[in-house]
Parts: structure tokens; C-alpha cells; sequence
């Protein structure tokens, strides 16, 4: 069984880590480089600079963190999957992040794990989400994708990601052609896209995706990502061309697959999930979903909505049973996905 090359320590690398001791940055992984390593991204301003391609990468470029690890043995070149981390941060739930990792090593699968935060100053989002957009993970993403393409030994075509509640909107958001186009040109595609419980009460319209399988892996009692809100819009992007698969896991809240998260209400942060919202940014429209009402997004109306229902707190809790179910219903897309397993 394949085995992750180096030496693999659960969040060991990210411990007591600044922006300032940073590793090397690499532009280019033509000779073979694993391992912690920066790369450039952008800071993402919303849908609208992918659609119009206005990405400014000077003015917005950005450095993000990965850990690069590729299995020993196997057949090369490589398939790999980029993970993204969630709210709190790569580092509070390290070891859970490097759980995932080694199941896919184990697979014969690389593993990129992205540090979204540390690089750009920020420690945690959950209690301001506005800090760092959900656009810019997915950014993050797609460069990524973009550096390791020029790695020897992995398939540029068989690169998946899979994203954690924000992390979960990276592999949605990274799922749209326009990101991807913008981002890394007309060519280069993400194979899979797996998001576990990220925020879609804002739907975003005409913004078609790539066609690549997204497959949302959600709790039922989720009170800060509504799995109902998933649902509907995974139905919607599934309407109109897009290939997009819900499993609704039962009498689970969110972090459901975190291995040892007694349930708990967090009460300090931003809870999202009663603003219902759809952006259109072609046109610029924002609506609101439970009301019918249109305004100008940015402007003094949804700024007065958002007072009204963006709320504090939610509850969060591991549940081993479904964190099993979650881990093989992985494996099987990624097999048969990536590994092109029958």
C-alpha cells in the first residue's frame, strides 16, 4: 500500500508557524518539489472580476501555504487532491486535515493541504467571515491546481479537491468555468469537486460550471450551513447543465466528520445560514430568496438585511458512524474518479 513520502506529523508543520518563517516559494514544480512549500494566489473581490476577467494579479497577488505529499510506489503520473480547511483555521484542526490526507496517500492519491490564512495575516473567519471571502479559497484553489500541473509525476487532468465548510465553498465555488478560465486558461481543469457542509444560502446564477461531478456531503441538523440550502441549490446548478450529486447525512450537525468534536453550541460565531439570498453578477441583482425583495447589492438595504440575519452561534459536533460513511463515499468518487477505477 502506498505510503506518503517524508516525514508526515499531523499539524507539526504549521505549529508556532508566522508569515515570516514562511518555506520557499515556488513558481514552478518542474523539478519534482514536494513537501510545505508557498505559491502565489490572488485575494478574490467576488464573482464578477472571474466573469469579466479583471483579476488584477499584482495588485491582488497573495501567498498561500500547501503541503505537497505524493505517494511512494504506484504507477506515475500521479492523480492529487487539494484540500482546504474551514473557518477556524488549518492549524486548530490539523490532525483532522492530515487524517484525510493519509487516506488519500493510501490510496496511491497525492495530497496538496492549503494553508488559506496564514500567509495573508488571518487566524479564523468564524467570527467575521467577511475577512476573507469565499471566492479567494476558491482562488486558491485553481492557482494551486495551476502550480501542480507542472509537477513531472502528477496528472494534470486528474486533479480533484475537496473543501471543509469554508474549505466547502473552495471546491464548490472552484467548480464554476469562469474561476477556472480566469484563474488558469481555457484548458486546464479541476477532475472532482467534494464539499462537506459549505454556506449555500447565496446562490449565484449564470455562472455555469465546468460539468466536472461535485458531490456535497452535508448533515441534516446543520444550523450554520443548512443542508436544505445545498439541496436547493445543487438542484438548481444540476438544472442547467451542471453534474451535481447531495447526500444528506442524518441527526448530524456540522463537522460531522471530525473525529472526537463532542457536540457543543459555539456561541461566539457568525452564523450566516437565515440570509437567503441570490446574486446574479452578471446584471449585478441581489434578491432575496424568502422575500422577493431586489436591491443593489453592497447598498443600504442589504446592509439592513444582513443586520437583520446574520446571528451568532451554532452547534457542532463529530459522529463516528457518519464520518465512516462520509470517508467511503470519498474514496469511492476519488477511485473511480481520479484512480479510473471501475
Amino acid at each position: 500500500m502506498p505510503v506518503l513520502t517524508a516525514v508526515f506529523l499531523a499539524g507539526s508543520l504549521w505549529s508556532g508557524a508566522t508569515a515570516q518563517d514562511s518555506p520557499p516559494l515556488r513558481t514552478t514544480l518542474a523539478g519534482g518539489e514536494t513537501g510545505q512549500m508557498v505559491f502565489w494566489s490572488h485575494t478574490a473581490t467576488g464573482p464578477r472580476e472571474f466573469i469579466y476577467k479583471t483579476v488584477d494579479l499584482e495588485k491582488q497577488k497573495s501567498r498561500v501555504w500547501g503541503d505537497l505529499y505524493l505517494p511512494q510506489g504506484g504507477a506515475t503520473p500521479y492523480p492529487v487532491m487539494i484540500i482546504s480547511h474551514g473557518s477556524s483555521g488549518l492549524p486548530k484542526f490539523a490532525d483532522h486535515y492530515y487524517g484525510w490526507a493519509r487516506h488519500f496517500t493510501a490510496m496511491g492519491v497525492g495530497v496538496f493541504l492549503l494553508d488559506h490564512f496564514t500567509q495573508r495575516g488571518i487566524t479564523e473567519t468564524a467570527s467575521d467571515q467577511t475577512r476573507l471571502i469565499e471566492w479567494t479559497v476558491a482562488a486558491d484553489v485553481v492557482h494551486a491546481m495551476k502550480l501542480l500541473a507542472t509537477h513531472p509525476k502528477i496528472d494534470r487532468r486528474r486533479i480533484g479537491t475537496i473543501g471543509f465548510s469554508k474549505g466547502g465553498n473552495a471546491a464548490l465555488f472552484s467548480a464554476f468555468a469562469a474561476v477556472q478560465e480566469a484563474v488558469a486558461g481555457p484548458e486546464q481543469r479541476l477532475a472532482l469537486h467534494i464539499p462537506l457542509y459549505p454556506s449555500c444560502n447565496t446562490f449565484y446564477l449564470n455562472m455555469p460550471t465546468t460539468k466536472a461531478p461535485i458531490v456535497f456531503l452535508l448533515g441534516e441538523k446543520d444550523d450554520l450551513t443548512p443542508a436544505s440550502e445545498c439541496v436547493a441549490y445543487a438542484t438548481y446548478l444540476r438544472e442547467r447543465g451542471a453534474d451535481t450529486e447531495t447526500i444528506v447525512y442524518p441527526g448530524v450537525y456540522h463537522g460531522f466528520d471530525i473525529s472526537g468534536l463532542r457536540q457543543s453550541r459555539n456561541v461566539h460565531s457568525q452564523n450566516w445560514g437565515r440570509c437567503f439570498r441570490a446574486y446574479d453578477p452578471v446584471t449585478r441583482t441581489m434578491t432575496r430568496r424568502d422575500a422577493g425583495q431586489t436591491f443593489d447589492p453592497g447598498k443600504k438595504d442589504e446592509a439592513a438585511y444582513l443586520r437583520e440575519c446574520v446571528t451568532k452561534g451554532y452547534t457542532a459536533g463529530g459522529n463516528d458512524s457518519t464520518r465512516k460513511a462520509a470517508l467511503d463515499k470519498t474514496k469511492e468518487l476519488v477511485a473511480r474518479v481520479l484512480l479510473r477505477s471501475p
